[in-house]
């Protein structure tokens, strides 16, 4: 727990079928502006992370084939604007 508080990197804990966000860290509210409270429960489509739905959808598909996505990049969206490309990884 205190790792994952504690990275500097944002980091998302979400349910992999689809239930949404159980978790995010501080940096991930500091990255994107969007609070704890207001992600946990929702997707990242509710939320409008992903600047391009389809490299979401893509992301997805690579993560259920695979198990795991590394380096994957994406145009993520911050709340009240901007778009910051990032390397996505999941497992």
């Amino acid at each position: 727990r205190l790792i994952f508080a504690a990275s500097p990197d944002p980091l998302v804990i979400a349910r992999a079928d689809g239930g949404g966000i159980i978790d995010v860290n501080r940096a991930f509210e500091v990255e994107t502006g969007i609070t704890r409270e207001e992600a946990l429960g929702k997707t990242s489509a509710e939320l409008r992370l992903w600047n391009e739905p389809a490299r979401r959808d893509e992301f997805l598909g690579l993560l259920r084939r695979d198990g795991a996505v590394s380096n994957f990049e994406a145009c993520l969206c911050k709340k009240g604007g901007g778009i910051r490309t990032c390397l996505v990884s999941a497992n």
